[in-house]
């Protein structure tokens, strides 16, 4: 399986999309697909779109432009081009585009590697990488400036995470983000943001196990144990979600998605997302 200018991994990825909104679009046993639904541009379009960012529909689009050719009619290539030449309007027009429009298909994307980054086989980055994504979509956002500085600790009380803007404190399986507000250098709140979802505790528990450097203080470092800039981690996430997703989503298109969504109206999530 492969067409003009896609890798058969490429092929594969973007025939296992549009199987999650259309689970028969295509059939990985017999090779068949769904002609009828082929040949309806603006549907997988409006189909795609309902889940995915206009950039993923885009790219999706475009290899369907790749898969269909040979196989259909020239309107209906052509079709296939005027949803592709609307989706790059959206796309150039940056004050109404998103790269995402909302976390399903990322959490999607987590579920469905989870099982293979549990392994103990994936590269230091590459793990790091991903639990980067799974913090940032099932939890909060955390700002990038505070990322590279989370000081770990294990088993301490609450009242004791001072010194530092940002700790990770694990309690047997439990975590908590701990958040010291300060103004003039004063002290003038602590926040405490239990880590929730499931997932996230047992890909952080892997990290510990099999990833963390044990001497370095930092929860998040280099391979080498160093401490990480800025760039180390902005650059890792996007490169990340390019080989995931073809689309180099960054914290800042993270964090624009999270400010919409109706938990971040009021209460802690709030207080933790504007830290």
């Amino acid at each position: 399986m492969k067409y003009s200018g896609y890798t058969f991994a490429e092929c594969i990825t973007h025939l296992k999309r549009l199987n999650r909104i259309y689970p028969n679009f295509y059939n990985f046993d017999t090779e068949d697909y769904d002609t009828a639904l082929a040949e309806n541009p603006t549907n997988i379009s409006n189909g795609l779109l309902q889940k995915y960012s206009p950039l993923t529909t885009l790219v999706t689009l475009e290899f369907l432009l790749a898969f269909l050719k040979g196989r259909t009619t020239e309107d209906i290539m052509e079709r296939y081009n005027e949803e592709i030449s609307d989706l790059m309007d959206m796309k150039n027009n940056p004050t109404n585009y998103l790269k995402i429009s909302s976390f399903a298909e990322l959490r999607e994307i987590i579920k469905e590697y989870y099982p293979d980054y549990m392994r103990h086989t994936v590269s230091f980055t590459n793990f790091r990488n991903f639990m980067f994504l799974a913090i940032l979509v099932y939890e909060v956002p955390i700002k990038l400036h505070h990322l590279i500085n989370i000081k770990f600790c294990r088993n301490i009380p609450i009242h004791e995470c001072l010194s530092e803007p940002i700790y990770l404190l694990q309690s047997k399986s439990t975590f908590y983000f701990i958040m010291n507000k300060r103004k003039n250098k004063k002290l003038v709140r602590q926040l405490e943001y239990k880590i929730k979802n499931p997932l996230v505790c047992k890909i952080l528990l892997q990290y510990i196990a099999n990833y963390k450097k044990y001497n370095c203080p930092w929860f998040f470092s280099a391979a080498s144990g160093r401490p990480l800039s800025k760039s180390n981690i902005s650059n890792g996430l996007m490169n990340f979600c390019s080989k995931i997703l073809d689309v180099p989503i960054t914290i800042h298109d993270i964090r624009l998605v999270y400010s919409k969504l109706p938990e971040i109206e009021e209460g802690m999530n709030k207080e933790v997302f504007s830290f």
